[in-house]
């Protein structure tokens, strides 16, 4: 599968394809586009792309979450001796924590260091 990023002034959306070259699902990443707008710019088939309004969209991984999540799994696993059932909540709260220790200390590593 194939994604490809529209960006626009109120936000983005992902289309993706196929690997037979048709689109599958668009996504609003974040903000809001009319349908009217949209269907216009993402055509229904992957070789009619213009790639000066979609460009090729791959996320970025974020290094600090599934390192602060091992490393959580274990202080919990050591200090109670039970596995620790990680949820949604738990997930939303380490990527703020994350995103607050990244912006205090400059990047992703100096973040984990200070976690």
């Amino acid at each position: 599968m194939t994604e490809y990023i529209l960006e626009h002034p109120n936000g983005a959306i992902i289309a993706s394809y196929s690997k037979g070259g048709r689109l599958k699902k668009i996504v609003a990443k974040r903000g809001f586009l009319h349908p009217k707008r949209f269907i216009e710019a993402i055509p229904c088939l992957e070789k009619e792309i213009d790639k000066n309004i979609l460009k090729p969209y791959s996320p970025v991984k974020d290094d600090f979450f599934t390192k602060a999540q091992k490393a959580w799994y274990e202080f919990y696993t050591k200090q109670s001796g039970l596995e620790y059932r990680f949820t949604a909540a738990d997930g939303g709260s380490l990527k703020q924590i994350g995103k607050h220790l990244t912006s205090i200390s400059g990047g992703s590593a100096e973040a984990l260091a200070a976690w």
